[in-house]
């Protein structure tokens, strides 16, 4: 009687480790949440800006750096707020990053690894030719690449373009939502226009704004803790029996 108790205490005990171990991998214990992304200038290739003091780093940071006319961004609804940046000045050019006409354009990002994942692109239209060219087009044939622990294995593409935006206002924020298949576990993307340079894409698109969304894979930190409590505990069974 008492070595079936002890069977049966074992047994759930393993159940318990199991089930910690599958939520671990899946992230099941954590909740979608904005990521924290960090530029990879290596996986990059130059903004039209960089130079005189302006560096790789500093584009790729400025697609991160607006609060949304002081709101901030929104996952939910991430049209609610739109970024509040102009493009009269330099200044404000440096605001976003700024094809300098070479194709592939590249900008590469890290984050924690994640699954569950959604990206919301705000790209910059001045609106100056009608619609289907010019400005319009610049933010056409872009692939999102996600890897996960190297920059070796593509995990998932995903090609998008912004929406067209309104010939009537100036400075339009269209945005492109990036959504790569379910299940799919990546801790960094490289954004990149057609290898040979999309049918619509001049390679000169202003981005103005990224964020990315998922729900965390989180570190197994708690797994020897359970399993030195489990040892401890059939210790105790057997010393009860």
């Amino acid at each position: 009687m008492k070595a079936t108790k002890f069977s049966h205490v074992t047994v759930r005990i393993r159940e318990l480790i199991l089930g910690v171990l599958a939520l671990s991998a899946t992230g099941s214990l954590s909740s979608a949440a904005v990521m924290t992304l960090t530029g990879d200038t290596a996986h990059t290739t130059p903004d039209q800006l960089e130079g005189g003091g302006r560096t790789r780093a500093d584009a790729l940071n400025a697609l991160l750096n607006d609060d949304f006319d002081g709101v901030g961004y929104n996952p939910a609804n991430p049209t609610a707020n739109a970024p509040n940046q102009d493009i009269q000045t330099t200044p404000d050019q440096e605001q976003a990053f700024n094809g300098n006409g070479q194709l592939p354009m590249t900008m590469a990002y890290t984050f924690s690894a994640s699954n569950n994942l959604s990206f919301h692109l705000y790209t910059r239209e001045i609106n100056y030719h009608p619609e289907g060219t010019g400005d319009h087009v610049r933010d056409d044939g872009w692939i999102a690449d996600f890897y996960n622990g190297d920059w070796t294995t593509v995990v998932a593409s995903v090609p998008f373009s912004g929406p067209d935006g309104d010939d009537a206002v100036l400075n339009e924020h269209p945005i492109a939502t990036i959504t790569p298949l379910a299940g799919i576990t990546a801790d960094r993307l490289i954004l990149h226009s057609g290898p040979n340079g999309a049918a619509n894409n001049s390679g000169y698109t202003a981005l103005v704004e990224l964020r990315g969304n998922g729900i965390e894979i989180p570190e197994p930190m708690g797994l020897p803790f359970i399993a030195a409590a489990s040892l401890m505990a059939i210790r105790r069974r057997r010393k009860a029996a």
